[in-house]
Formats: structure tokens, sequence, C-alpha cells
């Protein structure tokens, strides 16, 4: 609806030299037209698929949201921000999962013999059976009680949980 009429684009050059109290700077008309932003659009899956790729690189993902944010509206900019956050802790889990997968499988086992193997084997089959470690409750200070409690209630690791999806919205306000 504002992409009707025309309007008056300064041209700067700067060899021409004007007077600064003068306000008649060169330019021309420009129709207004509607046109996509130079480097991405949403108008077909192609492009869109390859907007979001670009925006998971993290190389201008902020110019995503801010064309989102002025054409559509903020709270379809929070799609943008889910994306690469979802993205980024499935790209990370995948690329430390693969890296210690390699890893562990690459620690130095060919040179092993058969009786070596086995004892690792039975030693790491022994760590799988031992429960999780848990921190023992401080006895002797009352204050770290309180705070050791506090910090292993269910309701607190709850409440640490909204405190982080409550900062990731309030990073996608502008």
């Amino acid at each position: 609806e504002n992409c009707t009429g025309i309007f008056f684009v300064e041209i700067q050059v700067t060899k021409m030299q004007l007077d600064k109290d003068d306000n008649n700077f060169p330019g021309m008309w420009v129709p207004r037209t509607w046109i996509n932003p130079r480097n991405f659009n949403f108008d077909n899956t192609g492009n869109a698929m390859l907007a979001l790729f670009e925006v998971l690189s993290l190389e201008g993902w902020l110019e995503v949201r801010d064309v989102i944010i002025d054409r559509v509206g903020p709270s379809e900019a929070i799609y943008i921000h889910f994306f690469v956050f979802i993205g980024y802790m499935i790209g990370l889990t995948l690329f430390v999962g693969v890296v210690i997968a390699n890893y562990s499988e690459n620690k130095g086992t060919a040179l092993l013999t058969v009786d070596q193997r086995r004892w690792l084997d039975l030693k790491g089959r022994i760590k799988l059976a031992q429960p999780l470690h848990i921190p023992p409750r401080p006895e002797r200070n009352v204050f770290q009680a309180l705070i050791y409690d506090i910090t292993q209630h269910f309701y607190f690791k709850r409440f640490i949980v909204f405190l982080v999806i409550a900062n990731c919205l309030m990073l996608s306000v502008p």
C-alpha cells in the first residue's frame, strides 16, 4: 500500500562543489516498487531453504530477522530465533557426537593384545554399571546444606529451564 508514486533520491557526487547552505542536491525521481531483499527471499521453496541454510551458518541471520520484523511482524521473527537455536543445538550435538565417537574408536586400541582389549571392555562395563555420582549433601555447614537442597529440588531445575527459555525469548525482541 505504501509502494505507490515516486520519490526523490539524492545523488552524492564527490567532486562537485556545492554550497552547504543550498539544499538543492543533485538527484532523480524514482518510482516506488516492491522488491525482495537482495540476498534472500521466501518466494519459493528453494529460495526459502537457501535462506534458512544461510541463517544456520549465522551469515546475515540478523538481516533476515529484521526484514521479517519490518514486513510481517515481530511475532513471526521468533521463528528465526527458534530455528537458529534448535539448528545449532542439533548441529552441535551431531558434531560433538561424531568427534567423540571417532575419538573413542581410535584411542590406541588397535595396538592392544586380546587380553588387554578384554580388560578394557570389562572396565567399560563396570563403569556403565556404576550409578551416576551425585555429590553428597554437606552436613557441617547449614547454609551449604540449604543451598544444596534448593538446587537439587525438582522445581528449582524447572525454574532454571524457564529462565533460559525466557532469556531466549527476550533476545528475539528488538
